[in-house]
């Protein structure tokens, strides 16, 4: 089964098969299909082996304002299931719509979706769906089991303070609070700094808090010109 990823630094999911660098992938590029992005800008990727028909490399996009919910936005259950198959043979890879992302702290799910019409669903991975329109286009997806899935470089434990951690960072993915530090909000500075010593203090512990620590530094260098 496919292993998808979340990249929480890096505000995008992804599956790297056997092309572990985006060098790998343009260098095999010619045995490949679907959309890529190798300008450097955003844009996402689904790149299906021709030989093969199989899924070679995905990276989707989150976007930088993620809302949080109470409850779940999308029951799977009531979707028309198509497979990963048959969904590589609809030779439309691109996003339908404009996307919003969500994250649900009760059901440890990401949703990216444009919630209008949304009627299929493709299995991607045992935690990660693509989510299709009635026109069979990709209108988003969904990552259950999200925090679990999130990238980390070494073995954790204590999913309490992380739990912590990742609450405080989502809680300046607003576009109320980027407006804020946009115009160099001392309070929020604040709380970046703050949210900057626990990940520091705790990242040894585990490998995810890199990507909080990455986010907050960035935060700072882009808002309010701090340089590490």
């Amino acid at each position: 089964m496919i292993d998808v990823k979340w990249d929480l630094g890096g505000f995008s999911v992804f599956y790297s098969g056997k092309f572990p660098t985006f060098e790998e992938v343009e260098k095999n590029i010619a045995s490949l299909s679907g959309i890529s992005n190798f300008s450097g800008l955003e844009g996402d990727w689904f790149l299906v082996e021709k030989k093969d028909k199989v899924l070679g490399f995905m990276l989707l996009n989150i976007p930088s304002s993620i809302e949080q919910l109470k409850s779940s936005l999308v029951d799977l259950s009531g979707l028309h299931e198509i497979s990963i198959d048959d969904f590589i043979g609809l030779e439309e890879f691109a996003f339908y719509g404009a996307p919003s992302a969500y994250f649900c702290e009760s059901t440890n799910q990401i949703f990216i979706l444009d919630r209008n019409d949304i009627k299929y669903k493709v299995m991607i991975g045992a935690d990660f769906h693509l989510l299709l329109n009635s026109q069979k286009k990709r209108c988003g997806f969904v990552m259950d089991n999200a925090i679990k899935n999130i990238v980390s470089e070494n073995e954790y434990s204590d999913d309490i303070v992380f739990h912590d951690l990742l609450m405080q960072m989502l809680g300046f993915c607003d576009s109320e609070k980027y407006k804020l530090m946009d115009d160099e909000d001392q309070a929020c500075l604040q709380q970046l700094i703050a949210l900057e010593k626990q990940c520091v203090d705790m990242g040894n512990k585990d490998g995810r808090i890199f990507h909080i620590l990455e986010f907050v530094r960035n935060a700072k260098y882009s808002f309010y010109d701090i340089e590490e």
